[in-house]
């Protein structure tokens, strides 16, 4: 049960359920990369905002490793659904298409299935690492 708000890693935690339930006025966000308890656009963030390397110490530049590969991996996936064409790059509507976010073509009728299985598998994927503390 969803009351106010899931965001990011709530909404992987709620993908990782048999049913989600929403109250009326509750809000499901994105599920963005997360690296332990930290968004990986944060830590890379961070990171890149350093001018010397050698002033960042080794867990930060190891979690900006992980962050960085947690952000390809949906880029990476988007990519591929594209060039099998079930897909373009959603355009939220300010003028830049998003890298990681997908729009499915209205001819990929069943392929919506698939990809949200694919989801919900991911998802509870995730949240099993997020219990584990991973």
């Amino acid at each position: 049960m969803v009351p106010h708000y899931a965001l990011s890693g709530g909404t992987l935690i709620a993908l990782g359920a048999h049913e989600i339930v929403l109250a009326p006025s509750a809000v499901r966000g994105p599920a963005d990369p997360q690296i332990g308890q930290q968004p990986a656009a944060s830590v890379l963030a961070a990171v890149q905002r350093k001018t010397d390397v050698n002033k960042i110490d080794d867990e930060t530049l190891v979690l900006a490793d992980m962050s960085q590969k947690a952000i390809s991996q949906p880029r990476q996936r988007v990519d591929a659904l594209i060039a099998a064409g079930i897909g373009t790059r959603f355009d939220p509507g300010h003028g830049r298409l998003m890298k990681d976010r997908l729009a499915l073509n209205p001819s990929a009728d069943q392929e919506w299935l698939l990809l949200v299985r694919e989801a919900l598998e991911f998802g509870r994927r995730k949240a099993k690492a997020v219990a584990r503390g991973q």
